[in-house]
């Protein structure tokens, strides 16, 4: 364990314990009584960066979906659990030395959380091996991590508690398999490309205006052609837009627009080749 850790460990223990501070207990007079109430911390207190890696298997038709989790220098709580909303079709999960699967009562997400406090993601420290198969293309998804909160031991246990049932976490948005689009028509899939690029160019996904008018462009020029039935030149103008892509590719955009834009991209293709 670095010094960075140790130290940071040490830190929370002491706003642990320290009054008023990492949790709370106060008293109020309700009906004459006087009432001792504990707020419980929020689990929100982190910063962070996740990044997602997609490939085809040996079987192209099984994608795998790896998340690299960084807990950033200025968190102030070690995350220990992981959740990714919104999935379809999940076939199988691995899960990270040090860390347990999550059982999940919904069959749309896949979580997982650390064995033990040796296991979770100090600030300025990263995990991946977080991994989804799947036969569904990416979409855009949630996902929600949360910071690590010390149980609270009581001298005297008070008369209430608050935010007992609302440890919200952080919230973020990543890809994850939503669909397989087998019936929908190639314009109904263009239309999906379409709000793929819409919302990476409106977030920060994509940060360079100039490349989203340039991929904005093919893809008008992709829908003009569909338009007029004209599958042939509607290919063409697409695989021009799947060049640009590998282009930029880990260099001006980040690996989930490459995955969410490509792949799809690739599926509308072979849809316009039938």
């Amino acid at each position: 364990m670095t010094c960075k850790i140790i130290v940071f460990k040490i830190l929370i223990l002491l706003l642990w314990l320290a009054p008023n501070c990492y949790s709370q207990i106060r008293t109020e007079v309700i009906g004459g009584d006087t009432v001792t109430i504990f707020r419980f911390e929020s689990e929100d207190k982190v910063d962070i960066e996740l990044k997602t890696n997609l490939k085809q298997k040996e079987d192209p038709s099984i994608f795998e979906y790896n998340y690299d989790l960084k807990s950033l220098d200025n968190s102030i709580q070690e995350i220990y659990r992981f959740k990714i909303f919104g999935l379809e079709n999940v076939a199988s999960t691995e899960t990270p030395i040090g860390w347990f699967k999550l059982n999940s009562t919904a069959n749309n997400s896949a979580g997982w959380a650390s064995k033990d406090s040796l296991n979770r993601i100090s600030p300025d420290e990263r995990k991946d091996g977080f991994i989804i198969r799947s036969k569904n293309l990416p979409g855009i998804v949630n996902f929600k991590v949360w910071g690590w909160v010390p149980v609270p031991v009581f001298d005297e246990v008070p008369d209430s508690t608050e935010n007992s049932s609302s440890f919200d976490g952080k919230l973020g948005t990543t890809i994850g398999p939503v669909h397989l689009p087998d019936k929908k028509t190639a314009n109904e899939l263009l239309n999906t490309l379409h709000s793929y690029l819409s919302f990476s160019c409106d977030t920060t996904w994509i940060e360079n205006q100039g490349i989203c008018n340039s991929l904005q462009a093919k893809l008008e020029n992709v829908q003009e052609q569909v338009a007029q039935n004209n599958n042939k030149a509607a290919g063409n103008n697409l695989r021009a837009f799947l060049n640009q892509l590998n282009a930029l590719k880990e260099k001006q955009i980040s690996s989930e627009v490459y995955a969410l834009l490509y792949f799809n991209g690739v599926f509308l293709k072979e849809r316009l080749e039938d």
